[in-house]
């Protein structure tokens, strides 16, 4: 039977750049003492799968057996959307991602990773690096590579964040956020990452990650790099964040009660505040953290909470 909400339990991802904030802030399921670095709120990538809670199902394996009540006409084969919380304890690796032709060229994937960083938690201080300084070039690069890795940093645009910026990562966007920060990431599903730099550091038993410094040579784009393209408004009731190719971000405030047209695929995260959602007699509880399915066959969903803040995702129509 068809369902108006999925509740989404997600898959937790260890990572030496990871800490404990994601199970203090959010109740993510993990030991206090794990480094947890990324829980995969909505994500269909092998390995890495999110499960529907009531029936205990994969995300790929839900797509496969309600697509179009899920996505609606004209639904992509794939689930289209990949939605993370991250915490960053530690600067992550300096990394590109590329746009579709090229996924498909170097990595044959479906999809490039084109993403948004909504800040949630900034420590005082906290920064990105972000895009080349003005005049970098490839031949920088390399030879930063080759002679002195660390020296790479010199070549990034180091930026200050504070929580409520939104950042769109396009692809081609060098980058690597910098320790105490938390965001929601918003992205096309895909996983394609090329590093060029990872600080050295190793994997116990595992060893140091791989480099892809000739993919990421490919795709890097030198232009500089957009600053935060919007800021949350605490006034507004709704209010579009950012609109690329892949997807459309908003956020959504509720205190009381509000009834939401659910005109395509929505992933619905809460982020602050408490309360319900309810669509074709299926309904959630909502705390920070929980994230949920709104088919687009639901038509409409009833809110009902106080001081609820929403972000509400939605693949970009074909």
């Amino acid at each position: 039977m068809k369902r108006g909400v999925y509740r989404m339990r997600p898959a937790l991802k260890r990572v030496l750049w990871g800490g404990q904030r994601l199970q203090r802030l959010f109740a993510k399921d993990a030991p206090l003492t794990d480094k947890v670095g990324e829980s995969w709120e909505v994500s269909a990538l092998s390995g890495m799968e999110s499960v529907d809670l009531d029936s205990s199902k994969l995300l790929s394996e839900l797509w496969k057996e309600e697509a179009r009540h899920l996505g609606g006409h004209g639904h992509p084969p794939q689930f289209p959307l990949l939605v993370k919380f991250l915490n960053c304890e530690a600067q992550l690796s300096v990394q590109v991602h590329p746009d579709d032709a090229a996924a498909k060229r170097l990595r044959g994937a479906s999809c490039g990773k084109r993403e948004a960083w909504w800040i949630l938690e900034a420590a005082p201080g906290a920064w990105i690096d972000f895009g080349f300084k003005p005049g970098t070039t490839a031949d920088d690069v390399r030879r930063h590579l080759a002679t002195t890795p660390d020296g790479i940093a010199q070549l990034l645009m180091r930026r200050p964040v504070k929580a409520g910026e939104i950042w769109h990562v396009a692809p081609g966007t060098v980058h690597a956020p910098g320790p105490g920060i938390v965001m929601l990431e918003v992205q096309q599903a895909s996983d394609v990452t090329f590093r060029l730099h990872d600080w050295g550091r190793a994997e116990p038993g595992v060893g140091r990650r791989p480099l892809h410094i000739q993919e990421a040579l490919e795709v890097l784009d030198y232009t500089p790099a957009m600053a935060p393209v919007a800021w949350v408004d605490a006034s507004a009731r709704t209010q579009v964040l950012l609109e690329t190719p892949a997807f459309r971000l908003e956020a959504r405030r509720i205190d009381g009660v509000c009834d939401a047209l659910v005109r395509s695929l929505s992933v619905v995260v809460c982020l602050e505040g408490q309360g319900t959602v309810q669509a074709m007699k299926d309904s959630s509880a909502l705390r920070p953290g929980t994230t949920v399915l709104l088919p687009a066959g639901a038509s409409i969903a009833r809110f009902e909470g106080e001081n609820l803040l929403l972000a509400w995702i939605q693949p970009a129509q074909s």
